[in-house]
């Protein structure tokens, strides 16, 4: 579960579930949202769990560098720009993501404009 802290708007946390669902709905592996709880006035969002250590610890204990670990990221953030926005997104963030898609897909010359 990922409990936001006190004072956070609740707004915030429900746009991160809709987030979180269209990016797991796009195919991207993310883990899946089960559901929002609110403890003691926070807004928190159940998540399906994944086994095993985190990144974080992964880098911490050496098990991989910090190059590593930047592969990684860099390579689910790449995966996360060349997926085409769920239709369940709003009109405006669909059409957003369909141009930085098709820019991508025309190479660098056309990033620089």
């Amino acid at each position: 579960m990922k409990l936001f802290k006190a004072g956070v708007s609740h707004l915030l946390g429900r746009h991160e579930v809709r987030m979180i669902r269209a990016v797991h709905a796009a195919g991207v592996p993310v883990p899946a949202v089960l559901g929002e709880v609110t403890l003691d006035g926070r807004f928190g969002i159940v998540l399906e769990r994944l086994d095993g250590p985190t990144l974080r610890h992964l880098s911490r204990t050496g098990a991989v560098t910090f190059e590593q670990a930047g592969a990684i990221i860099a390579a689910l953030a790449m995966s996360l720009h060349k997926t085409s926005p769920p239709p369940e997104l709003p009109l405006h963030a669909r059409v957003y993501g369909e141009r930085v898609a098709a820019r991508r897909r025309q190479g660098p010359e056309a990033r620089r404009h």
